[in-house]
């Protein structure tokens, strides 16, 4: 089986692994066209494989923050068929609301480092992505499930502040942090969540609170009225870090089964309509290969929907509708029409778009099809019928059509229809 979901942890992380806290196979460094990745570790564990990069290296603190190759590190992961990267990091809190030892699922991040590569697509005019949310929402929504399971203190919001490094804050600094929302101060986390957007995969990172950021006093945090002694906080940051492999595991036995509300798979959906090329791998070529056409047609239904489709239609139904609902197939109708996927109905009647293509008509017939078997309550809010995560829709009726195995069957007749037809150009 494919293994799709990578952790990219630093020295502490790694030196769990040298410890067989982590059963790994050593894949060693990768090679990409930013030069060599860290080595890649794939790990072994009862919910399944996952694979392990260390940013630092193999030796302790071969290479700083500064200057970590983020790009060959994104780059490789990708390569290998990664499509959820799941961050792993210590942490100083600015606040002193947080606690040694506690686990932080951040929400948001200030980016101030000053010198390192901030895109892959140097002189492309790429990389135009809007930074929200600025981590995987499907992914965050399994590391608080993870969390919750396993019994951890912790909080699901948290804005972080990435500095340059390798030296600490001053006071100064960390007030200056503090005064636009900042909470947590890291060397880590940038630029390598905005490269991994501009390559399509989800991110998120689970932070915990190894000390607190300089703030010019020597602060003993209080507990039971008294200032807790500094064995006891290095006895809970330690313990923060030997719980990572279990959790470890126990994402990976969640993110199965997690609602995907996110569409971080479709980041460069803008680039694909002004022509590049659906293969990945082209963007960082010289001279680019033409648009590939895909092998087959499908109906531009928008992610959202394919989402809420899953909570309603049996599981054969929603297979058909997962296929027609492709993220790549969605981007080759917009770059072949210039006309956004989720388009009212009847831009798919356009004389122009029926002249190039004229199997239009009859995905815009099932589209509608679909639309009045399954079409939103008209009691139901906006939000509701968005809030794909609450993955708990109104049920029961839809629009006059009651829901029931005949329409279901009538809806899936029509999609397999669409999807058996052939492509432009004879390709089948």
């Amino acid at each position: 089986m494919a293994v799709t979901l990578a952790c990219i942890g630093g020295r502490a992380a790694y030196n769990l692994l040298q410890q067989g806290a982590l059963v790994a196979e050593r894949l060693g460094p990768r090679p990409t066209p930013f030069g060599d990745s860290q080595p890649v570790f794939r790990c072994e564990s009862r919910s399944g494989s996952f694979y392990f990069l260390s940013r630092h290296g193999e030796h302790g603190y071969d290479c700083t923050p500064s200057f970590i190759n983020y790009r060959a590190n994104v780059y490789a992961l990708k390569d290998l068929g990664v499509r959820s990267i799941l961050s792993w990091s210590e942490t100083r809190a600015l606040s002193h609301n947080f606690k040694i030892g506690q686990y932080v699922i951040v929400d948001d991040l200030v980016d101030e480092t000053v010198s390192r590569p901030q895109t892959f697509f140097e002189h492309k005019g790429l990389g135009h992505i809007r930074q929200w949310p600025v981590f995987c929402p499907s992914l965050r929504a399994a590391l608080t499930r993870t969390l919750t399971l396993e019994g951890c203190e912790f909080t699901d919001r948290g804005v972080y502040v990435c500095v340059e490094g390798p030296r600490h804050e001053t006071p100064a600094e960390a007030r200056k942090y503090a005064s636009y929302g900042g909470e947590l101060l890291g060397q880590a986390l940038a630029p390598e969540v905005f490269l991994v957007k501009e390559l399509q995969m989800c991110y998120a990172s689970l932070c915990y609170v190894g000390r607190y950021a300089e703030d010019g006093t020597n602060y003993r945090p209080f507990e039971d009225g008294r200032a807790l002694d500094e064995r006891v906080e290095r006895q809970r940051a330690t313990a923060a870090v030997e719980r990572m492999p279990r959790l470890l595991e126990r994402c990976a036995e969640v993110l199965p089964v997690t609602p995907g509300i996110c569409e971080c798979e479709s980041s460069m959906t803008p680039h694909l309509a002004e022509g590049i090329d659906l293969d990945w791998r082209t963007w960082f070529e010289s001279n680019p290969k033409p648009p590939t056409p895909p092998r087959r047609a499908f109906i531009p239904y928008s992610n959202t929907y394919g989402i809420w489709a899953k909570t309603k239609y049996p599981k054969e139904a929603f297979g058909l509708m997962l296929r027609v609902t492709s993220v790549e197939a969605q981007k080759w109708l917009t770059m072949q029409t210039g006309k956004q996927p989720g388009a009212r109905l009847a831009t798919w009647y356009d004389p122009d778009i029926v002249a190039k293509f004229p199997w239009f008509p009859k995905v815009a017939d099932v589209m509608r099809t679909c639309k009045d078997a399954f079409s939103m309550p008209a009691n139901t809010r906006y939000n509701e019928w968005t809030n794909t995560g609450a993955n708990e829709i109104p049920p029961l009726v839809y629009g006059d059509v009651p829901y029931n195995d005949a329409n279901v069957k009538t809806v899936s007749d029509h999609l397999q229809e669409v999807i058996d037809l052939p492509a432009p150009g004879g390709v089948k």
